[in-house]
């Protein structure tokens, strides 16, 4: 199951991880553009991607693009 995180300020943007990422544990890179006018990356490493594969909360920083950032928050 894919599960969706949700980004402060938001304006647009979508971060998923596919339940194959979750399933599969290793560190991904979400492109969380959606239907914003500009793109932003989210890191997230194997321990985070694990973690919210169990249902935990974890919260990331996306990459400064257009002069800001969002932070992430899944489960």
């Amino acid at each position: 199951m894919d599960v969706a995180g949700s980004a402060s300020a938001d304006h647009g943007h979508v971060a998923v991880i596919s339940g194959a990422q979750l399933m599969a544990g290793g560190a991904v890179a979400l492109d969380i553009r959606g239907s914003a006018d500009h793109p932003h990356t989210v890191q997230l490493s194997a321990t985070e991607v694990m973690a919210i594969a169990q249902n935990q909360s974890v919260s990331k920083q996306s990459s400064v693009d257009v002069s800001h950032q969002h932070t992430v928050t899944f489960n």
